[in-house]
């Protein structure tokens, strides 16, 4: 298991060292009040930041801002932060955790809030991990946290506490914006960007939304046709004179792979599944005897996918998955009448590949040791696999 886990991170290393990283356009205004228009590390962040890279140009070295010295920075079309010392309540969620206070219990943080939207009423975001708040700002007046809190009520039940709809209601003052409107108003991105975005056009406000490009594609349908090259050697401790090793032959792989994309960091990571089917037969004899092998399973490949941009139409991608599979009616069978007969054994493989304007795939995967001789007590197995496959996305 070590040499496994060697093995994956010697691959992330390698392929971190030669992908290249994607710096957009960008800005960052520092405690001065001096813009410098730069090209920013764009990472799509899922939480809120407290630092990031830039570069002066394309051939500068990458360099690191802090929150300490950044007032605000940004992606235009795609991201803007500003710092803020402002009241946030951290109160969690879990019911092990959770408070019995229904009021929230704010501290003071100097925070990047995200801008979503800007206009007369500002609408900003703070993310850190299971941790998601709303901030607003209406006029001049200070920026101020949306309260929502889940708490422990005394008869032992989860209560709710929805001030925010009051703060709303309180402060978006206009004839388009209903009561009916304000208490169907959940906490959540969504809601709050109409909402926001209402009251802006009310006044005739410019009303802006900030925010990444609607994410497309996230999931994915691949046909995935490939070969596979397998090596198997077996071994029985009360008699070595049938201990066999057969030589590699191509076996093919016809499979569908399904591909959920992560929609944060910039789409780089997905979940795969891919079910196939994968046949081999070989054969083998040794003095007197003859060992033919005849193996058809069910695989389903469950794992994780991580892309690095070379450019806009070209990305290299690794992956590591656990491979679920199920023996059908597979066996080795010997020239006297006996049969051992292959287990269904899930196994560890990894792979890396290139894909090509969205659309055309390869790769190439190697499978761990799996023992498809696992119930028998004096025979032992080793099966590996190498495959190449071919891939070709649906949608």
């Amino acid at each position: 298991m070590k040499r496994i886990y060697t093995c994956l991170l010697l691959m992330v290393l390698s392929f971190n060292g030669i992908a290249q990283i994607r710096f957009e356009p960008g800005y960052f205004i520092n405690n001065h009040g001096q813009r410098t228009d730069c090209l920013i590390k764009n990472v799509d962040w899922k939480n809120n930041p407290v630092s990031f890279f830039y570069k002066t140009s394309e051939e500068a070295q990458p360099l690191k801002a802090v929150i300490d010295s950044v007032m605000e920075f940004g992606v235009p079309g795609t991201s803007k932060y500003i710092r803020v010392s402002v009241d946030i309540d951290r109160s969690v969620d879990v019911i092990t955790e959770m408070s019995s206070v229904r009021n929230p219990v704010y501290t003071r943080e100097v925070l990047f809030l995200k801008v979503l939207v800007e206009g007369k009423a500002v609408l900003y975001s703070y993310t850190d991990v299971n941790l998601v708040r709303y901030f607003y700002t209406c006029d001049t007046s200070g920026i101020k946290q949306l309260t929502y809190k889940t708490y422990k009520t005394p008869e032992f039940k989860i209560g709710i506490n929805n001030d925010f709809r009051q703060q709303l209601w309180l402060t978006l003052k206009c004839p388009d914006i209903s009561m009916d409107g304000i208490s169907n108003t959940g906490y959540n991105k969504n809601d709050l960007v109409r909402l926001f975005n209402k009251y802006n056009n009310c006044f005739n406000s410019k009303s802006i939304t900030i925010e990444s490009p609607k994410k497309k594609d996230l999931f994915n349908l691949n046909i995935r046709p490939g070969v596979c090259f397998s090596s198997l050697s077996i071994t029985n401790s009360l008699t070595p004179v049938r201990d066999a090793a057969f030589n590699s032959r191509p076996g093919f792989i016809l499979g569908i792979e399904a591909e959920f994309v992560m929609p944060f960091l910039r789409n780089k990571w997905s979940v795969i599944m891919e079910p196939g089917i994968m046949f081999l037969n070989t054969g083998k004899e040794i003095e007197n005897d003859r060992f033919d092998v005849e193996y058809k399973s069910l695989e389903v490949p469950i794992g994780i996918r991580h892309y690095f941009f070379l450019n806009d139409n070209t990305r290299i991608f690794i992956n590591a998955s656990l491979n679920l599979n199920t023996a059908i009616e597979s066996g080795i069978y010997f020239k006297t009448g006996s049969k051992l007969r292959i287990e269904s054994m899930e196994n560890l493989t990894v792979g890396a590949g290139c894909k090509y304007n969205s659309r055309y795939s390869i790769e190439v995967r190697y499978g761990f040791n799996r023992n498809i001789l696992l119930n028998y007590r004096y025979w032992n197995s080793e099966y590996k696999s190498f495959s190449v496959l071919l891939g070709y996305t649906l949608f």
